[in-house]
């Protein structure tokens, strides 16, 4: 793992479709629960915030392991009570410090925000596989992306413009949007999880 790996950009993307496709069940499952916070949108802003803020780093990690454990063919040892209190421990902690970061930089412009997924996208699956702490990931994500600004920037970008057509979509028929985030979104951690394979093996 270094800055001078190279990562496979459209073929993280193939990749990411095998995998996706030879695990839709087990994964769409996981992007359920990743999707749920959106519910509270729907109910009240404040509501909203809050629960995306302190859970959806959680519920990310959980994504990135089950996706892990799909590609080994393993059960997702969520649930392990000592792993499970791991993940519940650093993944709300990423929450609470990644996602407030992510809103801010996307308030002031997109770009910014843009900048920050791709530093930091593959913490969840740092502390999902490595067992490594929320900021122990972010600066070993940070590091893994060294060399490969260019292809992980235009990655978030895409991550992003697909969460934002979900959110539109949620705005127009909250089912729709709910189904939307359930499939996409495990789909492009699918391809992260690929381009995190790609680099932790050069």
């Amino acid at each position: 793992m270094g800055s001078s790996s190279k990562i496979d950009f459209v073929g993280a993307f193939e990749k990411g479709w095998t995998i996706y496709k030879a695990n839709l069940k087990k994964l769409v499952l996981w992007g359920v629960l990743l999707a749920s916070p959106l519910l509270f949108f729907a109910l009240n802003l404040t509501a909203g915030f809050i629960t995306t803020f302190v859970l959806e780093g959680f519920f990310m990690v959980l994504l990135a392991n089950a996706i892990v454990h799909a590609v080994n063919n393993t059960s997702p040892d969520i649930f392990n009570p000592k792993a499970a209190i791991f993940f519940i421990k650093n993944g709300v902690l990423l929450s609470i410090v990644l996602f407030p970061l992510l809103t801010l930089a996307s308030v002031i412009l997109v770009v910014p925000a843009v900048l920050l997924f791709s530093a930091f996208m593959f913490s969840f699956f740092l502390i999902a596989e490595k067992r490594s702490s929320s900021i122990d990931s972010m600066m070993a994500s940070m590091q893994m992306s060294k060399g490969n600004r260019i292809p992980l920037f235009l990655f978030s970008a895409v991550f992003f413009f697909a969460v934002i057509l979900c959110s539109v979509s949620l705005g127009i028929f909250l089912p729709l949007g709910f189904v939307l985030f359930s499939g996409v979104l495990p789909y492009l951690f699918c391809v992260i999880y690929q381009f995190y394979r790609d680099l932790e093996n050069k």
